[in-house]
């Protein structure tokens, strides 16, 4: 971590009582898991991973700052590109 206040947290985030025990103590939790670009992962992990935080942090009043679409960043130096927004006719 960069600020000695911060702490990394290992948790398997389909499991609520691993990220309840996650988010315990925390003031602010960020959520930023990368998942499998599969539909039927996405469709079965990814709201039982957010139903698991958003819990965590209510129950333990925690706020959450949440990073989504990570794999744009990957991407991100094609998409700067100019050329490509040149058209050629």
């Amino acid at each position: 971590p960069d600020h000695p206040a911060d702490e990394l947290v290992r948790a398997d985030l389909l499991n609520a009582t691993q990220v309840s025990d996650a988010v315990k103590g925390s003031e602010i939790v960020f959520l930023v898991a990368g998942i499998t670009y599969k539909t039927a992962i996405w469709k079965h992990d990814w709201p039982i991973i957010m139903r698991n935080t958003l819990e965590a942090c209510l129950a333990h009043g925690a706020k959450l700052v949440f990073f989504d679409n990570m794999i744009f960043l990957w991407r991100i130096s094609t998409f700067l590109n100019p050329t490509c927004f040149i058209r050629s006719n």
